[in-house]
């Protein structure tokens, strides 16, 4: 397995290509970058990620977005889309080949979902905890979402027996007034004044990506806004089919932090990409 830094473009943008031979026909994979974390991924995920894919054949590419780990900064950087178009091409001319996968996990996925739209170079893509929704869905939603979120914690709490061990040994504070009084209102839904009900059924932005062709791994944690935002779609158009797979990942949270997990989702990628492209 070899690492190599590689500067991409005019905007200088920094990343490593992990590969064991460059001359290989399977969709080269782009990592893209979640949030403000630069390309090793939330938790090194993508360093682990990149390296097994290299084990597997894969040629393997992780960059930097402008002003994020080692990319510079300029003040006409591109949009996040059109970096990653212009990355795709450096990579087209080095590798010889035009075919690509795109993995993201939160606002990378988004940024993957959105490019699989207009770049016809792209066979697929994973989004991990990403919706494609729009801005004003999520904006409109995302009170009662957040509500949900902490509805689905505090219960699976009162199942939990660590918890009430804590409560009998006096280490909690379940029992202060406030709190136990805030437990009870979230359990229960007695606000005085309640979040405004969102009777939205959301349409499954997914679509859009199958209708061109583009295959898609979701790939859903329990602990993120995507699992609420997931059950919020028209059921009939989130199920299954050969060009979309759905993979829900029970108490995880929002960036995948346990190594186990971490070693689960990167299997499952794996898994997908070969039955895909091998």
């Amino acid at each position: 397995m070899k690492e190599e830094i590689i500067i991409t473009d005019q905007f200088s943008t920094v990343g490593i290509l992990t590969h064991q031979q460059l001359d290989i026909r399977v969709p080269t994979i782009i990592l893209l970058n979640a949030g403000l974390v630069h390309r090793i991924g939330p938790n090194r995920i993508y360093v682990k990620l990149a390296r097994r894919l290299s084990m597997e054949g894969y040629n393997v590419f992780r960059f930097d977005y402008g002003g994020q780990g080692d990319s510079l900064f300029y003040s006409k950087q591109p949009s996040d889309d059109i970096l990653i178009s212009k990355t795709l091409d450096h990579l087209a001319i080095k590798l010889k080949f035009e075919e690509f996968v795109l993995i993201g996990l939160c606002s990378g996925a988004e940024d993957a979902y959105h490019v699989s739209l207009t770049d016809t170079r792209i066979k697929g893509i994973v989004m991990i905890n990403g919706t494609g929704l729009d801005h004003d869905d999520v904006i409109t939603l995302y009170p009662e979402i957040e509500k949900s979120i902490q509805l689905r914690y505090y219960k699976k709490s009162l199942k939990n027996p660590d918890r009430w061990l804590k409560v009998l040994r006096g280490k909690s504070g379940l029992f202060k007034v406030n709190k136990l009084k805030r437990l009870v209102i979230r359990l229960f839904g007695l606000e005085s004044k309640k979040v405004s009900q969102q009777n939205l059924e959301l349409l499954n932005p997914f679509r859009n990506v199958i209708k061109k062709g583009v295959a898609l791994l979701l790939v859903i944690t329990e602990g993120s806004v995507a699992y609420d935002f997931l059950q919020r779609m028209k059921k009939q158009e989130v199920s299954e089919n050969e060009q979309h797979e759905v993979l829900i990942m029970n108490d995880i949270d929002h960036i995948v932090t346990p190594v186990w997990a971490q070693h689960e989702l990167n299997t499952n990628i794996i898994k997908w990409l070969n039955d895909k492209y091998k």
